[in-house]
């Protein structure tokens, strides 16, 4: 229940992360936000997963949850990357 009672803090400045892009910016843009990991529905049932390692910042815990939280974390992360749980989709 801890990715879904706190939040992991991301950052991402859309000039500098895309510089792929024909646009002409003058001026930075940041979006920072705090997304619970896990997002439930009103009868604790799964609703959506939000998680991207790009864009993740240090966390804001307090300090008693952190080890906690941290090896959720991590569990989770490594259940994401690994192959039983990989499918490829052909980009065509």
């Amino acid at each position: 229940r801890l990715l879904a009672t706190y939040g992991y803090d991301a950052e991402r400045d859309f000039q500098s992360s895309r510089v792929d892009s024909k646009q002409n910016h003058d001026k930075r843009y940041f979006v920072t936000r705090r997304n619970h990991v896990f997002q439930l529905d009103s009868k604790g049932r799964m609703q959506k997963i939000m998680y991207n390692e790009v864009f993740r910042t240090p966390l804001q815990l307090p300090f008693d949850v952190f080890p906690k939280y941290i090896e959720a974390l991590d569990k989770f992360v490594h259940l994401i990357h690994d192959d039983r749980f990989s499918i490829s989709v052909p980009m065509e």
